[in-house]
């Protein structure tokens, strides 16, 4: 006689109020997580590192200074103005840097060209053997970069590495477009862009919100090269005139962390991973292991064979009824929907929009 089971699977998900008008896409979740169906989730995005400087005890003159990973602005004055306050940390060469971008031939090219482009415009082909100064020289004749803008080193044949200068020193670079098209083999034969440092100044790895001081404190968000990680904390070298003990601090605000995009976990408004904006509904109950892999299921452990997948759906768009939902809150309807009828309270229904 077969034993009774010991685990009991189900594909009972949440079911929209209109079926034909959601929209649904495949994720992945955290490791040891369990999550009903109907959990509103965000994405693991990552967060910038965030620090916040004051000045208190009311000066009416003087300076002071930032210093950040090793290196010191210059002064600052008391009253100064985010914009610059950003300027001064723009300054420093650690946070300043230049775009450097690698490019490398695959497959083994045997012959044949390839071009590079920036800004809509492509060089003149390339051969597939270059050396680093032909491709630099194919480089500063694009109209977009120009001469002495742009350094090369690197063997024959790559990889390549880039450094751009002059006219577009400190700017933001994306990556260089790329066309394999006339190398040989092909197929086979490819041309990779990969940006090292992107580049950029103040508006690319440094912004600065808030002030004037000494009345409103400016907050510092690294970002860009410096984003998705926990930055130094900066500290401060201070020299004001008058007040009361006039004083300058950091507040380390929020510590940066790499995220993991394509990644979705429970979204709560305390949390700073990214995952606290909201942006889709869990469709089925779903549990994972300690590698992330999920069951169908309120158990992780595989279904009914064993078996775990990778992936899992959401809803990303839809209507649902409010009490099918499982952690939705007047916040999260506010971003990212509107009630259709009632409210959480009292049961109801809300429309569920694409979030940004």
């Amino acid at each position: 006689m077969p034993s009774a089971p010991n685990r009991v699977f189900g594909m009972n998900g949440i079911v929209p109020l209109y079926p034909d008008r959601c929209r649904l896409k495949q994720v992945k979740l955290p490791a040891n997580v369990t999550y009903p169906k109907g959990t509103i989730l965000g994405e693991l995005t990552g967060n910038n590192d965030v620090q916040t400087v004051t000045i208190t005890g009311t000066p009416v003159g003087g300076t002071f200074t930032l210093t950040w990973n090793g290196q010191t602005t210059a002064a600052i004055a008391y009253n100064a103005t985010a914009a610059q306050v950003q300027s001064a940390l723009a300054a420093l060469s650690n946070v300043t840097s230049a775009a450097q971008q690698t490019v490398t031939l695959g497959g083994s090219p045997t012959g044949g060209t390839f071009t590079l482009g920036y800004a809509g415009s492509y060089t003149a082909p390339i051969a597939y053997n270059a050396t680093a100064a032909a491709v630099q020289s194919a480089l500063q004749n694009v109209d977009t970069i120009g001469s002495g803008n742009v350094t090369v080193s690197g063997s024959a044949g790559g990889p390549y590495t880039l450094t751009f200068a002059g006219n577009l020193a400190g700017i933001f670079i994306p990556a260089l477009g790329a066309d394999a098209s006339g190398l040989v083999p092909k197929p086979g034969a490819t041309v990779t862009v990969a940006v090292v440092t992107p580049g950029g100044g103040s508006s690319a790895n440094v912004a600065c919100t808030g002030g004037p001081f000494p009345g409103t404190a400016v907050v510092v968000t690294f970002q860009g090269a410096l984003g998705n990680a926990s930055q130094p904390v900066m500290t401060h070298t201070d020299s004001f005139t008058g007040g009361s003990s006039p004083a300058a601090s950091v507040a380390h605000t929020t510590t940066g962390a790499a995220g993991t995009p394509g990644t979705f976990a429970q979204c709560l408004a305390a949390n700073t991973d990214g995952s606290q904006v909201p942006k889709a509904i869990l469709e089925f109950d779903c549990a994972t292991d300690g590698s992330g892999n999920i069951t169908i299921g309120a158990q992780s452990g595989g279904g009914i064979w064993g078996e775990t997948v990778p992936t899992c759906p959401v809803f990303l768009s839809g209507s649902f009824k409010t009490q099918d939902l499982n952690g939705l809150t007047d916040a999260i309807v506010a971003q990212v929907g509107r009630y259709l009828y009632g409210n959480i309270a009292a049961g109801g229904a809300v429309s569920y929009y694409d979030a940004p």
